[in-house]
């Protein structure tokens, strides 16, 4: 045997094995690509599902009323009324749902102004489901959490106005000083400053009220 058919017989198992494992590379990426568009597929037909099976029963009127008289909400008459009308105008198809995208209008004819990233939280937690679609106790729901968010707004508020005692819009080293002496709380400047320097995202040296409600919101006091 020369030496070329020594090399031949030599290369030959390794060529093979390479297409071998050429051809298996191309098989698994084949699986994958079926493995992947079937669950795309079934994950369509869910949403489908889902969205099918939101509301089959629209609520009238009167029963949209009655939930919004048990529900949590500290609303005046005008204002119950308001919440049924807003959800019955965002119910374009009369199907006893609004969809998820419906909700930022509804809620701004409601006086409540919601950031994107609220809406986002928001239906992370009334539609777990992911369906695209709220039923008018879902929609009761997310007023509540609004009206919660609004109470808490409002006694972090009344909580700021009180350490502003010059009322400028912010509270300073002076004011912090002066109001844990009125509690008899011994804090030293390095105390009083570390305090300040927490909650100033903006190197001014004093809390603004939107740094305020952000510092009580992270330390959960409201």
């Amino acid at each position: 045997m020369d030496s070329s058919d020594a090399e031949t017989e030599t290369t030959a198992p390794t060529t093979r094995r390479s297409t071998r494992k050429a051809t298996a590379e191309s098989k698994a990426k084949e699986i994958a690509t079926k493995v992947d568009d079937n669950h795309q597929e079934n994950l369509q037909h869910s949403r489908v599902a889902r969205r099918a099976n939101i509301s089959s029963v629209p609520m009238t009127d009167k029963e949209m009323m009655e939930a919004v008289l048990k529900s949590k909400t500290d609303l005046t008459a005008k204002q119950k009324k308001d919440v049924v009308d807003t959800f019955r105008n965002c119910d374009r198809n009369g199907n006893g749902s609004i969809a998820t995208t419906d909700l930022k209008v509804a809620l701004r004819a409601l006086g409540f102004e919601p950031r994107k990233n609220d809406i986002k939280k928001i239906l992370e937690k009334v539609d777990k489901s992911n369906s695209g679609r709220l039923n008018f106790n879902e929609f009761l729901t997310v007023i509540e959490m609004k009206l919660a968010e609004k109470d808490s707004k409002d006694e972090i508020q009344k909580a700021f106005n009180l350490f502003d005692k010059d009322h400028t819009g912010l509270i300073t080293f002076q004011n912090l000083k002066q109001i844990a002496s009125e509690l008899g709380e011994e804090l030293n400047d390095e105390e009083i400053l570390e305090m300040i320097t927490e909650a100033d995202s903006d190197g001014d040296g004093a809390v603004n009220q939107d740094e305020f409600f952000r510092i009580m919101k992270k330390t959960s006091l409201y």
